[in-house]
């Protein structure tokens, strides 16, 4: 198993626990192990080499293990996992809406920082609550609640004539 490089296990209905046994594939570049019914906590892995992660619609809960980070958040959607936001833990009950703003390389963590907290003290009845958010340089991530009937711009706008 340690020469092994790609894993792809998606949607084929398995269950249990994400075996700590993947650890040993310490040459894996790609793991995919979304939508099957696994559970519990997202192991942490000492896996540096990969490059492509995603267990997103299982049944997965607890903390995202921080040598998870630089995968993007949809990488775990569909689960109940928490993200950790400004020292404050936020749980992530049912499938969240990530927006993600490309091309902002130049805004830094700072003035990011500080927009993201103007929003967060916006209150209007149109308006969804960001929950966690991510600051990258190639990316900003924001999560929402999910919206079962279409999406944020046609909840304000409605349907264009």
């Amino acid at each position: 198993m340690a020469r092994l490089k790609k894993m792809w296990l998606d949607s084929n209905a398995f269950t249990g626990l994400v075996p700590d046994s993947l650890s040993k594939a310490t040459a894996l570049l790609k793991l995919h192990l979304e939508d099957n019914g696994f559970a519990d906590s997202i192991p942490t892995l000492a896996l540096s080499s990969l490059s492509s992660f995603n267990v997103s619609n299982n049944d997965l809960k607890g903390v995202i293990p921080d040598s998870y980070s630089k995968f993007n958040a949809r990488s775990f959607l569909g689960n109940k996992v928490c993200v950790v936001r400004n020292w404050v833990t936020i749980f992530v009950e049912q499938r969240p809406t990530v927006k993600v703003k490309h091309g902002m390389t130049r805004v830094g963590k700072e003035p990011f920082d500080v927009e993201i907290t103007c929003l967060d003290r916006l209150a209007h009845p149109n308006m969804l609550p960001a929950l966690p958010y991510r600051y990258r340089k190639e990316e900003k991530l924001l999560v929402y609640e999910f919206i079962p009937r279409g999406t944020v711009s046609y909840t304000l706008h409605g349907d264009p004539c």
